[in-house]
């Protein structure tokens, strides 16, 4: 059987090309150009960090994955982006007679000895490494300079004392930690939009009267500075 896998983060991979239906697109077009005959399933993880390889398709796929089968993904990244864990699951595969292709690095487990397939996966996960950093960084920043977040309002995780002098707002700022945990975690933003829905956990513009009363990609934007 051929197995499809393909994940995207909406934080790791802002383009189009990235997209899971064109990492389906491009390997179904890879399928059919090498004339493989094999039933085909596909496997998805959308919005999900590969930093963690805890994901319930990537879960799926290893569960059903049988000696012979053949694992297509668009790149290494798509795989993970968490360098040993990466290796391993390659030498999980290869001990299993599993035959993984990586179409945009030109990678067939079958074929190829590729000695830079570690380089990649070291690449792989210093790039989502970097957007950590980054995120860690401006938050600090923000926070050294007293910096507030939008024109109108004090910004959420703070509330203004009797001197009028912005102090943390302990309710709030409890759920600006559980956002920038998650986020740390690989969460993408949209699974941490649905888990602050699901706990009932209201939007920042619900107490200035806003109609906007659930959290989407845009409300958590607001609060991570990405």
């Amino acid at each position: 059987m051929i197995r499809i896998y393909a994940r995207i983060s909406r934080d790791e991979d802002g383009n189009s090309y990235s997209s899971i239906e064109n990492q389906i697109e491009i390997s179904k077009s890879y399928i059919k150009e090498n004339n493989f005959s094999e039933e085909i399933k596909v496997y998805i993880d959308d919005d999900i960090s590969g930093y963690t390889f805890d994901r319930p398709g990537f879960n799926q796929l290893i569960k059903e994955a049988e000696p012979g089968d053949i694992i297509i993904i668009k790149d290494l990244s798509r795989l993970g982006r968490n360098n040993p864990h990466t290796l391993l699951c390659l030498e999980d595969f290869a001990s299993k007679n599993i035959r993984l292709i990586a179409i945009n690095d030109n990678y067939d487990s079958f074929k190829d000895d590729d000695d830079i397939v570690g380089i990649k996966t070291w690449y792989n996960e210093r790039y989502v490494k970097d957007i950590s950093k980054k995120v860690k960084k401006v938050f600090m920043m923000k926070k050294e300079k007293g910096e507030v977040i939008g024109r109108r309002h004090v910004p959420y995780g703070y509330t203004l004392n009797e001197k009028r002098e912005i102090v943390i707002f302990e309710e709030e700022a409890e759920v600006v930690r559980k956002i920038y945990e998650m986020y740390i975690q690989g969460k993408g933003i949209k699974a941490i939009a649905n888990w602050l829905n699901v706990n009932h956990i209201p939007t920042p513009f619900a107490k200035y009267g806003n109609k906007k009363t659930l959290w989407d990609f845009s409300t958590v934007r607001f609060i991570l500075p990405l």
